[in-house]
This record gives C-alpha cells, sequence and structure tokens, in this order.
C-alpha cells in the first residue's frame, strides 16, 4: 500500500478521516477472521461515564501478531510514512455483537494530548480501523473536534471487507450497532515526542441553547 497524498492528508486534517483500501483479498480477511475467533475478549464502554461495560461490544486486549496482521501492520506504517513522527501502536482485535445500543460519542485522545500535539509538533495522532468484514460501520461526525457537537451533522461510514479508516484522534465518532457478529482490527496511530495515556477517551455532547430562564434556580 501506497503512503497518504497530500490530498489524503487535506481530507484526514480538515474533515477528519480517509478511507484507503489495504488491497487484501477475501482469504486473508477470512483468516484474519479466524485468527480472532478464540481471543480472550473483555466488553468496553457504552457511554464514557457509565462504569457499566457495554456486553455487545468486546476488545481483546493481546492481539498475536499472525502473518495476516504483520502485512496489515506493514501496509499501515506505510500509509502513515508521510510523517515520520506518526508511530503505529499495537493491535486489538474488536468484536460487535447482534444487538444492543450505539455507542456513546466520543473522541479516542483526550482535547490535551491532541493540543499538546498540535501545540508542540503541528501534528495530531490518530486511529485505525480494518474492516475484516463487509459491512463494517462507524459514525463519524466530520470536522467536529471539540467537546460539542450538532446532531444533524452525523455520517454513517459503511466499510467493506479491506477497507481502512484512518481518522483523527479528536474526531467525534461511537461505534455502531450490529444485526450479526462483526469483528474489525483497531490501533492507535501516535506521535513519537507525545506520550499517550491508556484508557483515557473523552466524551462529546450535543450542542444545545438555552432560554434566559433555563439556568436560573427559580
Amino acid at each position: 500500500m501506497n503512503a497518504l497524498d497530500y490530498n489524503d492528508v487535506a481530507q484526514f486534517w480538515n474533515i477528519g478521516y480517509v478511507i484507503k483500501n489495504l488491497g487484501l483479498d477475501d482469504a486473508d480477511c477470512n483468516q484474519a477472521v479466524r485468527d480472532m475467533q478464540h481471543l480472550d475478549y473483555s466488553p468496553v464502554f457504552g457511554s464514557v461515564f457509565n462504569k457499566k461495560r457495554d456486553p455487545f461490544r468486546l476488545q481483546a486486549q493481546s492481539t498475536p501478531m499472525t502473518n495476516t496482521l504483520r502485512t496489515i501492520h506493514e501496509s499501515i506504517i506505510e500509509m502513515v510514512s508521510v510523517n515520520e513522527s506518526w508511530v503505529v501502536g499495537d493491535w486489538h482485535a474488536m468484536k460487535s455483537l447482534r444487538g444492543g445500543r450505539d455507542q456513546g460519542i466520543h473522541h479516542d485522545y483526550p482535547t490535551f494530548e491532541t493540543a499538546k500535539a498540535l501545540m508542540t509538533t503541528n501534528l495530531v495522532q490518530a486511529s485505525v480501523i480494518v474492516a475484516l468484514m463487509d459491512d463494517t460501520r462507524l459514525h463519524v461526525y466530520p470536522r467536529y473536534f471539540g467537546s460539542q457537537i450538532e446532531r444533524s451533522a452525523r455520517r454513517t461510514l459503511n466499510l467493506e471487507k479491506g477497507d481502512v479508516i484512518f481518522f483523527r484522534g479528536g474526531l467525534a465518532h461511537a461505534g455502531a450497532v450490529y444485526r450479526s457478529l462483526n469483528v474489525r482490527l483497531h490501533c492507535y496511530v501516535c506521535i513519537d515526542e507525545v506520550p499517550q495515556e491508556p484508557d483515557t477517551t473523552e466524551a462529546v455532547v450535543f450542542h444545545m441553547s438555552h432560554c434566559n430562564r433555563c439556568l436560573t434556580s427559580r
């Protein structure tokens, strides 16, 4: 896979994401799914402020570097080689079961980390999701990188087998509900000079207007 070109980087920066295809064939994707089937999965969050984990959305904390995953890893390294400060992190298999609810809207990185990156490196962290199955979906809010978003801005991206989405660490997004089992891969792309704290996703809320009486006590 080739590195991101200037148009890709501009779309990533301004809109918040870019979708490419890794060129994997069906056999590669199917083998990757089989490799991930028997890993030790644990529920992840549904809502950022809810301590209860989502039993329909699971992640493997340890994902072995199989031959197929090594091919994917090397492709992503090549894809982000447009900037030498980007570092591809460890991979985690993710599994969504049939049912449940949409995930809470969030950023993968807290604002203080993305702000530090922007101020010190003029760059921003990112995340990667690799679709191993057709109809891999993600809700995104293009151009929204802050803590408040407009409800009407939501777009649902539908990734096909072998697609990869590379998106800004501050992009507002949420996992979607699935009607059948979905297995995919996720990793963080950090910045060499900016440490990342684990498990520090940040919640995003819808923008609300108030009248002159809404916030008064009487």
